[in-house]
């Protein structure tokens, strides 16, 4: 039997391996090369269909067990990393180079130097390949530094900077951004500008953020607060769906909530209004939280979305505590200016004029975020919720129907309305401006 074929057989052993881990006693990284007893793993990984163990020391799936006959051994490992992690491999499996940069940036492997180096390395060897997207993810990490090597504003330039990535909308956000952030290197200030405006046109979400703070800060641009929040406010639902589609990426959807919730709060470019700035904040929050990586560290954003948070709740007295969904949550959730526009379904409306409660089952064919300001709270929600709102004088609307959101001209009433129609879906009066409810 040939090294390779040997090699191999013991690399299948690292997949579906759940039985003959519980069976073996010790067992191997081929990853890190560590050695430690089978009863220190604890995380298994569950995709594409395959069962692996993940190393307790690095983070990988990339284990191998006594119980599978081949020897759990340094020299050996060492064999094993060198065939399936080493320059030579990874240059003609850029795959495996992506499956692992994904696991490092998705907080799965152990956030190290040897880690984040070998990330590096890799990263560089994709881009040698000409490929766009960890050419973006290097300049970003050069950009902002990594957990143990610093910033260099030079090199994220060089890379956003490289031939293949001329047009790329990414790669032109994040080279005018330096220059917004007062980087002086290689292109003028209209240089700058002009890569952010080509970004933005090409709807780019990075670069319409940054546009936006052109006009903000008056970066090559006379100032203008208004048409800035503007930016931020009018392309807001499409930033708010991508991040329902993909949770794990936030990057925009933090960077747009924060920014409308602080003109809000500020009145910068639009009316002071803490009330609506807090929910975005709320948002902002949602989406950071909990996303620490294996190191235990907290995207430093997310201490200035708790502060701004404390700055408005501390004089209201409000404190966090697990959501509520009453009456409040749904008009905090749906409306004006909240939320996307997407259609939620009205599955059923009963509403009894002698006890004055209208009861409703709200339906939603895809994720949507109820935000509960009393409790200081926002989480995703699927499906179904029913509500139950007491001290309602009257209904008027229809059993079932559809509608994108509530606004309230005037306290006591709620408009139901339909962004695709004209005239409101229905009416809901009230006998006091909040009457709280309940959802089951």
């Amino acid at each position: 039997m040939s090294d390779d074929s040997v090699f191999e057989k013991a690399k299948n052993h690292s997949l579906d391996n759940e039985v003959e881990i519980l069976t073996s006693k010790n067992c191997g990284c081929y990853f890190c090369r560590s050695i430690f007893s089978a009863r220190e793993i604890t995380d298994w990984d569950y995709e594409d269909g395959h069962t692996q163990a993940l190393c307790p020391k690095c983070g990988m799936a990339s284990v191998i067990g006594d119980a599978s006959g081949f020897p759990i051994e340094k020299e050996f490992l060492k064999e094993m990393n060198l065939r399936y992690y080493g320059p030579d491999y990874i240059r003609s499996h850029p795959e495996a180079a992506t499956v692992y940069l994904d696991r490092y940036f998705g907080g799965k492997v152990t956030h190290n130097e040897k880690n984040e180096k070998l990330a590096i390395s890799y990263l560089k060897t994709l881009v040698d390949a000409k490929d766009a997207r960890a050419a973006i993810a290097l300049g970003a990490l050069y950009e902002s530094g990594g957990h143990f090597s610093k910033p260099d504003l030079a090199k994220a330039e060089a890379v956003y900077s490289l031939p293949f990535l001329k047009g790329n909308s990414k790669a032109l956000a994040r080279l005018g951004s330096l220059y917004l952030n007062g980087y002086v290197g290689k292109l003028s200030r209209w240089q700058a500008f002009e890569a952010i405006m080509k970004s933005a046109v090409a709807n780019d979400f990075e670069g319409i953020f940054y546009l936006a703070n052109c006009y903000f800060d008056g970066f090559y641009v006379d100032a203008d607060p208004e048409y800035a929040f503007g930016l931020l406010y009018d392309v807001f639902p499409e930033v708010y769906d991508k991040f329902l589609l993909n949770r794990q990426d936030s990057v925009d959807f933090v960077d747009f909530t924060y920014g409308i919730g602080g003109c809000l709060h500020e009145g910068l470019g639009t009316q002071k209004d803490d009330d609506r700035a807090l929910r975005y904040f709320l948002m902002a929050e949602l989406a950071i939280r909990n996303k620490t990586n294996n190191s235990g560290e907290i995207d430093p954003i997310g201490d200035k979305i708790r502060e701004k948070i404390s700055d408005i709740a501390i004089p209201l007295g409000l404190h966090k505590s697990e959501m509520v969904f009453d009456q409040d949550t749904f008009y905090d959730s749906f409306s004006e200016g909240n939320q996307s526009n997407e259609r939620k379904r009205l599955v059923k409306a009963i509403y009894d004029s002698q006890t004055q409660v209208c009861e409703m089952t709200i339906a939603f064919d895809k994720p949507v975020i109820m935000v509960d300001e009393g409790s200081l709270n926002a989480e995703v929600v699927h499906g179904e919720t029913n509500w139950r709102f007491t001290g309602v004088v009257r209904y008027e609307g229809p059993e079932s129907g559809e509608f994108t959101g509530v606004i309230s001209p005037s306290e006591g009433i709620w408009i139901f309305i339909d962004e695709e129609k004209e005239g409101p879906v229905a009416f809901m009066f009230f006998d006091a401006p909040y009457n709280e409810g309940e959802a089951e």
